[in-house]
């Protein structure tokens, strides 16, 4: 039998590895892969190379909310009291709904929007939402490090 200490151990650890791998992905393509891209001469080549990237990229951070989600609510519900919640973790919880709004709509909308208008050479309609597309995942990049501020230091931060 697992002891109580046990499952939350694995379920700090679970989560702990979904904010690597969220906040790591965001940071990644923020930082040093869609700089490095703006090097490609051809305007066509250089927003194929972001679009994929960005398809990619939000394979690793629906990983990185499975794990995060996942795991908070199995620690909430089947190893945590959940009848008093701290105000911090009410709090987290909502910039984690605001966080997976975010992802939704650069996923299914602006990304989506951006790859159909390449299909179709409308490379002006697939900048634009590009451009949308990158001020949401630098959006969602603030909101999970807010998150993460506030499960690190949340009870002394929130009162």
């Amino acid at each position: 039998m697992v002891s109580q200490t046990q499952q939350i151990i694995v379920a700090v650890l679970a989560h702990n590895l979904g904010s690597i791998v969220l906040v790591g992905s965001l940071v990644f393509m923020q930082t040093v892969y869609l700089p490095a891209v703006s090097d490609v001469r051809t305007p066509t080549a250089r927003m194929r190379l972001r679009l994929d990237a960005m398809a990619l990229c939000f394979r690793w951070l629906w990983l990185g909310v499975l794990l995060i989600v996942g795991s908070g609510l199995w620690a909430l519900f089947a190893v945590l009291d959940s009848s008093a919640l701290p105000v911090h973790v009410v709090w987290k919880t909502g910039l984690s709904v605001l966080l997976l709004l975010l992802l939704a709509i650069g996923q299914l909308v602006l990304l989506d929007g951006a790859q159909h208008a390449m299909e179709d050479t409308r490379l002006r309609d697939a900048r634009r939402l590009y451009g949308w597309l990158y001020g949401v995942l630098l959006a969602a990049l603030v909101v999970a490090l807010a998150a993460m501020l506030l499960g690190v230091s949340g009870a002394v931060l929130v009162r």
